[in-house]
C-alpha cells in the first residue's frame, strides 16, 4: 500500500512540474542533457518529499537519504526519457 501512495503522489507532482521535451526524436542533444539533468533534480526532490510524506502518515516508505533519493530520480528519468521515443508522435496543428 505505502509503494502505490507513494506512486500516485510521485506521478500527481511529475505531471505539474511538467520537464520532457515535446518531440525527443527531433530534439538537439544539448537541450535533452539540460532537461534531464533538470529532470533528475527534480525527480530528486519529489522522491524526498515522498518519503517526508510517508513518514508524517505513518505509512512504511522511506527514502534513506540524499544519494539514494538521487539515485531513484536518475533511474525514472533516464527509464522515462528512453521509452519517450517509443511513445505516439505529438499532434501538429496545420494552419
Amino acid at each position: 500500500m505505502p509503494i502505490v501512495l507513494g506512486s500516485c503522489v510521485f506521478l500527481v507532482l511529475n505531471q505539474l512540474i511538467y520537464t520532457y521535451p515535446g518531440d525527443i526524436r527531433s530534439a538537439p542533444p544539448i537541450l535533452l542533457l539540460l532537461q534531464a539533468a533538470i529532470g533528475i533534480v527534480q525527480d530528486t526532490l519529489i522522491w524526498l518529499l515522498v518519503s517526508w510524506l510517508n513518514s508524517r502518515m505513518y505509512l512504511g516508505l522511506h527514502i534513506d537519504g540524499f544519494l539514494t533519493a538521487l539515485l531513484a530520480g536518475t533511474v525514472v528519468r533516464v527509464s522515462v526519457l528512453a521509452l519517450l521515443p517509443f511513445g505516439p508522435r505529438p499532434a501538429t496543428s496545420t494552419p
